[in-house]
């Protein structure tokens, strides 16, 4: 029973949902991550001109499998948070397209991760040059 417990709260929660723009269908993954990090993301976006924190995590992905060339302006800040911002936690949903699920979740488990919001920290720390996380 202990088990079962354990093996359901590892799990992500995902659901398919259908995309409005061209009809696919998509996965949402249900994350739980420090407001600091919907900021780095919202900022994230601005400097590359992209729309949405789902599409930036999506070119994320590609970027640390090697299939997409992404260099981080120089002018991106460096970021400081207090530790309220980063223990405050904050739901958010990344939709992601069905094939990139399971890339995402093969990743996770290599690096050793036990949740997508882990694996999505960590990838953005490593992104903006803070690979040990945000160090006083």
């Amino acid at each position: 029973m202990k088990k079962e417990a354990e093996e359901k709260k590892a799990k992500p929660e995902t659901r398919v949902i259908q995309s409005s723009q061209d009809g696919s269908k998509l996965k949402a993954i249900t994350l739980r991550i420090p407001i600091a990090y919907l900021e780095i993301l919202d900022t994230e976006c601005e400097l590359l001109y992209v729309k949405k924190r789902s599409m930036f995590l999506s070119m994320l992905l590609r970027w640390k499998r090697k299939e997409l060339q992404l260099v981080r302006p120089e002018t991106a800040p460096d970021y400081h948070f207090s530790d309220e911002k980063l223990t405050e936690m904050v739901a958010w949903t990344w939709y992601v397209q069905p094939a990139d699920f399971p890339l995402i979740e093969a990743d996770r488990v290599r690096m050793g991760l036990s949740t997508p919001s882990m694996w999505v920290t960590q990838l953005v720390n490593y992104w903006i040059g803070k690979p040990f996380g945000f160090q006083e």
